[in-house]
């Protein structure tokens, strides 16, 4: 009786151990898909990242505060609808205070901030001289407008030109004609916002896509550090031209390899100089920003890339910059190619994702076969995920079967225990008598 009754006792434990297994593995079901939110955005997409589960409720209420920034900021901050408020800004002749959201507001603010320290290469009030070039919303892009009209629109052009207030917020013009283009600051900002509404939450991994503008913190879903890639410079995406690691950071790229035209031999880039008046000439073709936030790396690769990759390296070091040039090797007669680049990054960018060489040109750097390698798609993700969930799931079972296996063995000494005990006794009272003996 006593066997049989530990024998029960032992299946007893091996179906709780069951049932543990299965409530662990259904829990780890629903934390297998990493929480992500992607769609249209601003002309372009986004993609959000969670590198932590969230229930159902706060899944959905993420998605609508992520879709309302975005809406909000495009509202605000866009030129290609008439009822923004930097169309309204843009279309008044008044010269006296127009009020305006606080987010504009501060976003003005920045960028005339940066305009400043950029030594003007950075400079929101572009907009007619981009709309003269035919890469506005208006569009009649491909061909070179006459000097004369790009002299005259130039006196429309300057930060000095617009003033603005915090406190009520509102923006002024001194000249009627001026307008404002806020394309090179208003998705670093949208990201920005992004970010702040999920920390809000109490998320504290995640990975922020907007176009070429990414931010990041923490770890990704499956513990490891967000990778990110800077692509290849080509018309066509053909890969990464380097994949690193942010941390707890920001990336923008600015780059004109897919938004130009031709005439008479010579490409005419959408990125404008706007102290000529006329798109930048020199070899880089993209130049990418880490910094602390979304829209001050967003504001500085626009005014590193009109710049250049000589001048705004230098500037990137007497500022701290984290600055990536790719740049189109010069082939024979000094042509440059569209398809063989070299790198040329700041000496914080080196410091930050190199172990060595702080030089101007850092031939040296230019990414080997492995830091080229494209980041994990969501499918190989995922399934790095489920794999080390399973891991998990083995784990958990041997533990619970071993403790099961141990309570049974413990159950069975505690029934069987007394009776050996006694038939010990037993035998040595009355020990066997000798052969031989009387």
């Amino acid at each position: 009786m006593n066997r049989i009754a530990a024998l029960r006792r032992l299946i007893y434990f091996f179906c709780l151990a069951a049932t543990l297994f299965a409530v662990a593995t259904s829990s780890s079901n629903a934390a297998v898909e990493e929480p992500t939110f992607a769609g249209p955005a601003q002309g372009t997409t986004y993609r959000v990242r969670l590198g932590e589960p969230l229930d159902v409720p706060a899944l959905s209420a993420v998605r609508g505060e992520i879709d309302a920034i975005l809406a909000g900021v495009d509202r605000q901050m866009s030129r290609y609808h008439s009822d923004t408020e930097v169309s309204q800004f843009n279309r008044s002749r008044s010269t006296d205070w127009l009020a305006v959201s606080p987010d504009l507001a501060a976003v003005v603010r920045a960028a005339i901030a940066i305009h400043d320290r950029s030594g003007g290469t950075f400079d929101i009030t572009v907009a007619p001289l981009v709309d003269l070039w035919g890469f506005g919303p208006r569009g009649g892009m491909g061909h070179v407008p006459p000097a004369d009209e790009i002299a005259r629109v130039r006196h429309s052009v300057g930060s000095e030109l617009i003033a603005v207030r915090v406190d009520p917020p509102a923006l002024r013009k001194t000249r009627p004609e001026v307008a404002l283009d806020l394309n090179g600051i208003a998705p670093g900002f949208a990201v920005d916002r992004i970010a702040r509404a999920l920390e809000r939450r109490g998320v504290t991994n995640y990975l922020i896509r907007l176009d070429g503008h990414i931010r990041a913190r923490g770890h990704a879903f499956d513990g490891r550090p967000w990778r990110v890639g800077i692509d290849r410079p080509t018309e066509i995406p053909s890969g990464v031209q380097l994949a690193l690691e942010p941390g707890d950071a920001a990336l923008s790229t600015s780059g004109d390899y897919r938004h130009y035209f031709l005439q008479d031999g010579h490409r005419y880039s959408h990125i404008i100089d706007p102290r000529t008046g006329r798109p930048i000439a020199h070899a880089a073709t993209s130049v990418s920003i880490v910094a602390g936030d979304c829209l001050t790396a967003d504001a500085w690769a626009k005014a590193l890339m009109v710049l250049g990759p000589i001048d705004g390296v230098r500037l990137a070091n007497e500022r701290g910059i984290a600055a990536y040039y790719v740049v189109r090797r010069a082939g024979e007669g000094g042509e440059t190619r569209e398809t063989d680049f070299r790198a040329i990054a700041s000496r914080e960018f080196a410091r930050r994702f190199f172990s060595a060489g702080l030089g101007l040109d850092h031939d040296a750097l230019r990414p080997t076969a492995t830091e080229a390698v494209e980041p994990p798609t969501a499918n190989q993700e995922r399934l790095a995920g489920a794999i080390h969930i399973a891991s998990l799931r083995w784990t958990t079972l041997a533990i619970v079967v071993a403790f099961a296996i141990a309570a049974a063995l413990v159950a069975w000494r505690r029934r069987s225990g007394p009776a050996a005990s006694a038939t010990e006794s037993r035998c040595t009272a009355s020990p066997k008598r000798k052969r031989g003996s009387h």
